[in-house]
Order: structure tokens, then sequence, then C-alpha cells
């Protein structure tokens, strides 16, 4: 909660890759962290072994890039 930054990044089997980067902040509305618990015992036990819950952020003022590696594969440092 400190640094609310944030940077996900997902690389598929094209070597496509999307970062989305943001600042993010606690949702108002934890019913979908509370239903997800529910529906999936074994990590609602998970968290109540450990004393924890399981919160829901949301992005804020994000931005989206997708670029591929191509340029990387034929860039050479030698």
């Amino acid at each position: 909660m400190a640094n609310p930054k944030v940077q996900i990044i997902a690389i598929n089997s094209k070597k496509e890759w999307l970062r989305i980067e943001g600042t993010v902040s606690l949702c108002k509305d934890q019913t979908f962290a509370k239903e997800f618990l529910a529906r999936s015992p074994f990590l609602g036990d998970k968290y109540a072994e450990m004393g924890m819950d399981l919160c829901l952020f949301q992005i804020d003022d994000a931005s989206v890039e997708r670029r591929t590696w191509e340029l990387l594969e034929t860039f050479d440092l030698y």
C-alpha cells in the first residue's frame, strides 16, 4: 500500500508481449473476492490457515503497451 505503482507483463507463444502499468487502489466492493474463495475451497482453506484475506485491487491511470520481440531476436550485442 505504501507504493501503489504496478506493472504486469504477459508473453504469449507468438513472442508478443503486453505490459500494463498504472497505480492500484483497493476495490471498495470485495464481493467477488469472497465469492472466489467460497468457490475454491483449497484456496479458501489456505488463506484461512495463514490468517490472510484475499483482497481485490483495481488498476487506475493505466497504460497498455503491446509489442513483439522480433527486433530483439535480430539485434546482436557481439
